[in-house]
């Protein structure tokens, strides 16, 4: 995975040393104390870039706290490696009336290793004060200075951090040498945001002033989606210690290729005659394909390696299949290998992996981006896609980590923006078949099959490998509804070829239905009732998204007590618009009993703030009816 030791560290020298900034919390202005968990009362970089190999990064930032929610943007904390050293670093902490109260040095900063887990080598490291503050609000100011050879990835610099944080004062400068081909984008720019440039040749200037705290509204996307960025980068860089050329993405490809990946595919005789006997007689490439995505699932675990060009360049396919493991750079390149040998072409892609957002690459600005890397399989006008990290993942089958977004296939003639898979609202499906009987007590005892299948399944096919308990307290949490329920019964059957997963639950549900006068009172969709959860604003700011649509399908057969019956049914209920839709409607069926049939499906978009209302309805008319109860007596 690519490393971005820039996370940490934001810029500003001559431009930032000159500042003059408040630390008193009197003098912030009340617009930037509103929403506001914390206020960054200046945020400066320096970045100067005298040669393709040589990079210097000032950065001081000074940052009033006014709570514990925005205490983590208070903390002094910068990354390195061997590739990025820090040269110098300090801090100083100021209270509320902007009286310093202490300074830290380089001594009294800690030395952590940034390895996690899965991180078997890694030379990426992290300098940070152990601080816990006395009471808020406080004010802290770091300053440090890093050293670099690697020019491929320029920090990207966002006045604004995050919800609930304002700007009072921010600056970006570079300085560049202008035979290497500077040049920078703008992203979310607009007339709301008090952002101004000043440019002439080898320098560029940003600065900002007055960004007020953006409150988060329920539904809204990820904050990096419409905040204000500038990306910049240079044509000519140097990455640990290789230097490279690249005006488009074509070109930043060929790049990849011949530096990261030409010779990293070789594999052994033997190995190579593995593979092929493997196959044997079989001639249908994605047939083939699957066998040896398997085999490296069956055969390699995942491990993290960023140490040096390790950070980019994958480990060679050689090592890996001596060794078993790798990282998603070494496995993505293994199976490359693998598949080259039985003669089936294959590509390395560049990819940004997020569950949460569909991160593209800039199809117009080619540079270091992405953090992951998956396999690119051309099939009958098509890609497969290939997940090569995840020892259980279906083959061809792409989740929420990287569906529906542009990546970068690396190709030894050059690189190619491609649209990874979208799926649609009806492949993202969840079918529950249920069964449940009410006894003359109100109790409730039934069984369901829910069949998840598309961007469902990658949601709940792993609950499978969980252990007992967990997979108790899991459905437990699902059915929170349904008071003192006891899971009787939880059996999985998952079909990777296909991409369905099956769940079948026996439950009971004491005193389920509520008793009323002789009469029982019972929600009739006991299994899959939707919630609102969606907050009422008089004035929203801020587009909403729904990330990705889905649909629901339900069919209840409801046993009643013989001697009871329904005192009137609900009437049928359809709600259909530009959001989604939903059908509900319930029956008489065979032998006294009920039926309940139910579709619900979302439709994934960005919508505008104006129309945040209307889909806040459109979930509460759904909630509702969702809760709708059935009265049953005793005949008489």
């Amino acid at each position: 995975m690519y490393r971005f030791l820039f996370l940490f560290c934001l810029l500003g020298v001559g431009y930032c040393q000159a500042q003059e900034v408040k630390k008193d919390v009197a003098s912030l202005p009340a617009e930037l104390k509103d929403n506001a968990n914390a206020v960054i009362r200046y945020e400066g970089w320096d970045v100067t870039i005298s040669s393709q190999r040589s990079m210097t990064i000032h950065r001081r930032w000074v940052v009033t706290v006014l709570n514990e929610e925005g205490l983590r943007f208070g903390l002094p904390v910068e990354a390195y490696s061997k590739s990025y050293r820090i040269t110098s670093i300090e801090a100083t902490l100021y209270d509320s009336e902007g009286k310093e109260v202490k300074s830290y040095r380089k001594k009294d900063f800690r030395d952590h290793s940034r390895a996690d887990g899965f991180s078997l080598y890694t030379d990426d490291r992290v300098m940070y004060l152990p601080f816990t503050p006395a009471s808020y609000p406080f004010t802290m100011e770091f300053e440090s200075d890093i050293t670099t050879s690697n020019t491929a990835a320029i920090p990207e610099w966002s006045p604004l951090k995050a919800y609930m944080v304002s700007t009072e004062q921010a600056s970006f400068r570079v300085v560049y040498d202008p035979q290497l081909g500077f040049e920078q984008k703008e992203v979310n720019f607009g007339p709301s945001y008090l952002i101004t440039k000043q440019a002439k040749t080898g320098e560029s200037l940003y600065t900002a002033s007055n960004l007020k705290a953006i409150r988060y509204e329920d539904a809204a996307p990820e904050f990096d989606v419409f905040a204000p960025t500038v990306h910049s980068k240079v044509k000519k860089f140097s990455l640990e210690g290789v230097d490279g050329e690249a005006g488009d993405w074509h070109d930043f490809g060929r790049f990849m290729y011949t530096t990261m990946l030409e010779g990293s595919d070789a594999l052994s005789p033997e190995t190579v005659a593995r593979t092929k006997a493997l196959i044997a007689n079989e001639t249908d490439p994605l047939v083939i394909a699957r066998k040896i995505y398997r085999y490296v699932q069956d055969h390699t675990r995942y491990v993290n390696i960023a140490v040096g060009l390790g950070g980019f360049k994958p480990v060679a396919a050689r090592d890996v299949d001596r060794l078993g493991y790798g990282d998603c750079k070494a496995l993505s390149n293994y199976t490359r290998a693998l598949l080259k040998a039985v003669g089936i072409e294959s590509y390395y892609t560049i990819v940004h992996a997020d569950a949460g957002s569909k991160y593209s690459l800039m199809d117009d600005f080619a540079s270091v981006q992405g953090n992951h890397i998956i396999l690119a399989l051309p099939a009958n006008d098509k890609m497969v896609w290939m997940e090569c990290t995840n020892q259980s993942i279906p083959f061809g089958f792409q989740g929420s980590f990287t569906d529906d977004r542009t990546v970068l296939i690396v190709k030894p003639e050059g690189g190619e923006l491609v649209r990874t898979h979208r799926y649609k609202v009806e492949d993202n499906k969840s079918k529950t078949q249920a069964q449940y009987t009410l006894d003359a007590e109100g109790n409730l005892k039934g069984t369901l099959r829910v069949t998840s299948t598309g961007l469902m399944y990658d949601q709940i096919y792993q609950v499978a490998t969980l252990p007992k308990l967990e997979q108790e307290r899991f459905y437990k949490e699902r059915f929170s509804k349904l008071n003192g329920v006891h899971l009787d019964d939880i059996k999985h059957t998952n079909d990777p070829d296909s991409v369905v997963f099956n769940e079948d639950i026996s439950l009971t549900v004491p005193y389920y239905a509520t008793s009323s006068g002789g009469a029982f009172l019972f929600p009739v969709n006991a299994f899959d009732q939707k919630e609102t959860g969606l907050r009422r604003y008089r004035s929203r700011a801020l587009p909403f998204e729904i990330t990705r649509g889905y649909q629901d399908e339900d069919e209840f057969t409801i046993a009643i007590p013989e001697d009871y019956k329904t005192e009137a049914l609900p009437e049928p209920y359809e709600l259909v618009g530009k959001f989604g839709a939903y059908h509900a409607k319930v029956t008489h069926g065979p032998n006294g009993t009920l039926v309940y049939q139910r579709r619900f499906s979302l439709n994934e978009g960005v919508y505008d703030r104006s129309e945040y209302e209307a889909y806040r309805l459109f979930r509460e008319q759904v909630a509702q009816y969702d809760a709708v109860k059935i009265v049953i007596s005793k005949k008489s």
